[in-house]
């Protein structure tokens, strides 16, 4: 009766378990479908059956197990199958051989592989060619030669590192229990690899390895992450069986003199000690150095004495965070959280690229996959750190990265029903600030903005639940992480603000979204929109707020047309300066009555302590300041200068255009803000009234848009 390794692998996780286990459970460990698990079972009854053995037991509700009195039979049964009875898969065989060649002293004859497979020739030969490509790949050779036989020529490191990928192809899942089991003899998954890794690791005690390690681990005052635990097990163990055969390592020597002024050297020269005393071998400098190296590469779960902390990797670290942020076009939120957890990570890292030992990252496919924004703007932002440590970070080693990045960026998602707390700031916090909150509540129904204030006003909210503030002017706050966007909120602020936040804009249309489309529709049958998203967004706001304000002759709020007169336009005015525009722009107001003096020189010194926030789109000035600070009633005035000037605003000066705004309260100049935000979202409307010649060019324009 013939089983092969599947089968074999399902009792063996039967009886493993003390209580029944289910055929979804069995799925899930072996990574194949109920129905695939289900089909071995008849299988399975007719080898018991074959070895005088009852079936397996069936129980409804609870899953499939085996009679306790028979488990140890049936375990016997597993771990001494007659090979004739055991039917090796392609990659099974070609993982036995490999480990053949690994544990050979002398070349292996075709012959000699033929009988241990009980394979035929030709089978064999295709086998070899496969895996000749196999070694090739890791830098070692496996050669032929005639009379002779087949043997392995490389490096002795390349060698040992091939041993310790086969044992993770071997056991992907739950590799470290049955690696130890199966060395120790006490556990099999099928026959072929347990007897090569038995053979493999005879005469090499585990557990002594294992306590070492945790030896070290009480040295260095670290915590290793599981793998890595296991992972340095295997090394060590790897390294006492090719010294017994008196394979040595050599290490470069200018790697080595750099091990050996790092603690992990000297704490591995301890370890060597007490395993040449434990296995009576030699272990010399260069294994020494070679353990090191695995020390100082090994994932590191807790720094106990916080000494990375400590060591320019932070820097790095933060450095790292900060090009990520830059390149991916994001704020991340709670970052001492993920630099702690990358300083722990990227030291080993670094050190494992520089001294070329190669760590596997066993499901790199899949963080391509899920990650793939994050892995590409990674493999830009470590480019400082390699160009430091003259590295070259591998795939599996970003993909390490990618996951700690996609971890903080799950956290600050956006989840169902959950409302972010938004702080909106400009320089005054009146004029386009609330003009930007209103666009924000259109937008992304997901913001709560919890207020709309100046600058200076921010202290007042540091205790309060606030996520994120949101601001048209530079904020240096390492407490709340802040986005800077343009006051018209244009398509690169927006998604800014989507990857940041991890939201998506609004996507359920209603009778006023509809209308807009149609209007857009209607605009660019007949026009070219030069910013095609920021004036929908206008469209949106006006048509949701039309019933709720009106002309201020009927006592709502006033039009553009109302505010911007003859009265309050003058073109190609000359200033000597933009602190003089800013006064000219004023004094207009002032002559009118509807501001004080004072309302000018505040306007001025928020300005110079803020910066040039007032300066809203290239060529475009909004200068305003707070309502209890001069203002009488509410204005605006609009001038274009003969010379343009500097605000200081790198991105957007000269300014030519200045737009003077007096607003009584939050509210009431929203209507005919939002029409001038209409008239600068075109470049030629800016165009055409900086040219103008007459007020009435102007005004015709303004008129466009004041319904």
């Amino acid at each position: 009766m013939v089983i092969d390794k599947k089968c074999s692998t399902i009792l063996l996780k039967i009886i493993e378990k003390e209580e029944p286990i289910t055929v979804k459970a069995l799925s899930e460990s072996l990574n194949v479908s109920e129905r695939a698990v289900r089909y071995n079972f008849n299988k399975l009854d007719d080898w018991l059956k074959s070895k005088a053995l009852d079936t397996l037991v069936r129980i409804p509700g609870k899953g499939i197990t085996i009679h306790e009195a028979q488990k140890k039979t049936v375990q016997s049964l597993l771990n001494n199958i007659d090979e004739y009875a055991y039917v090796n898969s392609s990659e099974e065989r070609k993982k036995i051989i490999s480990l053949k060649f690994l544990d050979s002293k002398e070349p292996i004859t075709i012959k000699e592989m033929e009988q241990d497979l009980l394979i035929s020739k030709n089978t064999l030969i295709k086998e070899l060619k496969s895996l000749k490509i196999w070694f090739h790949d890791r830098g070692v050779e496996l050669v032929s030669k005639p009379r002779v036989g087949y043997f392995l020529k490389g490096e002795e490191n390349r060698k040992r590192t091939a041993v310790k990928e086969l044992m993770t192809q071997i056991y992907e899942k739950d590799k470290a229990i049955d690696m130890i089991k199966i060395i120790n003899g006490k556990g099999s998954v099928d026959n072929g690899l347990s007897k090569e890794l038995k053979s493999l690791f005879q005469d090499i005690d585990i557990n002594y390895i294992e306590a070492c390690v945790k030896h070290v681990e009480n040295l260095l005052e670290k915590e290793f992450i599981y793998n890595s635990y296991i992972n340095l097990i295997t090394h060590i163990a790897i390294a006492i069986k090719r010294l017994k055969d008196n394979q040595e390592i050599k290490m470069d020597g200018s790697n080595l003199n750099r091990i050996k002024t790092f603690v992990e050297y000297h704490v591995a020269d301890k370890l060597a000690k007490k395993l040449e005393m434990k296995f009576k071998i030699r272990i010399p400098e260069d294994e020494v150095g070679y353990i090191a190296m695995h020390l100082v590469g090994t994932k590191i779960y807790k720094d106990l004495n916080h000494q990375y902390e400590s060591e320019p990797i932070s820097e790095l670290t933060w450095g790292l965070i900060e090009n990520f942020e830059k390149e991916y076009g994001i704020v991340l939120r709670n970052k001492a959280n993920l630099a702690k957890n990358l300083i722990l990570h990227l030291r080993p890292a670094i050190y494992r690229l520089k001294f070329g030992v190669q760590i596997h990252n066993p499901i790199l496919m899949e963080i391509k996959i899920k990650y793939k924004d994050i892995f590409l703007t990674l493999k830009n932002a470590v480019r400082r750190i390699e160009e430091q440590f003259d590295i070259k970070a591998n795939d599996d080693e970003i993909g390490y990265l990618a996951m700690h990045f996609g971890s903080a960026l799950q956290l600050q998602e956006n989840h169902e029903g959950r409302k972010i707390n938004v702080l909106v700031i400009c320089g005054s916090g009146v004029g386009t600030a609330k003009l930007l909150e209103a666009q924000l509540r259109i937008k992304f129904p997901q913001i709560n903005v919890v207020d709309t204030i100046s600058s200076l006003n921010r202290s007042k909210y540091l205790h309060q639940d606030i996520n994120f503030i949101i601001s048209t002017i530079y904020i240096e706050d390492e407490r709340i992480p802040t986005i800077v966007v343009s006051p018209l909120l244009n398509i690169e602020d927006c998604r800014l603000i989507q990857k940041t936040l991890h939201i998506t804009q609004r996507e359920k249309r209603n009778d006023v979204d509809d209308t807009v489309i149609e209007i857009m529709n209607a605009i660019t049958n007949h026009s070219k929109v030069e910013n095609y998203e920021q004036l929908q967004n206008e469209i949106t706001y006006i048509l949701k707020n039309r019933d709720r304000t009106t002309n201020k002759h009927k006592g709502g709020k006033p039009m553009l047309r109302d505010l911007l007169t003859k009265d309050t336009v003058i073109l190609n005015a000359e200033a000597t300066d933009w602190e003089n525009a800013v006064y000219i722009g004023g004094e207009i107001l002032l002559n009118k009555g509807h501001i004080e003096k004072r309302y000018i020189h505040n306007m001025i010194s928020k300005i110079k302590e803020i910066g040039p926030f007032v300066v809203i789109a290239p060529g475009v000035a909004l200068p305003h300041a707070r309502p209890e600070e001069g203002v009488k009633e509410l204005s605006m005035s609009l001038m274009t200068l003969k010379e343009p000037v500097n605000f200081g605003n790198k991105d957007n000066d000269p300014v030519k255009l200045v737009i003077t705004l007096a607003a009584i309260d939050n509210e009431t100049h929203l209507k005919a803000l939002s029409q001038l935000m209409g008239v600068l979202c075109h470049s030629e409307n800016i165009t055409n009234i900086i040219n103008a010649v007459k007020e009435e060019e102007v005004l015709k324009i303004i008129e466009a848009y004041s319904k």
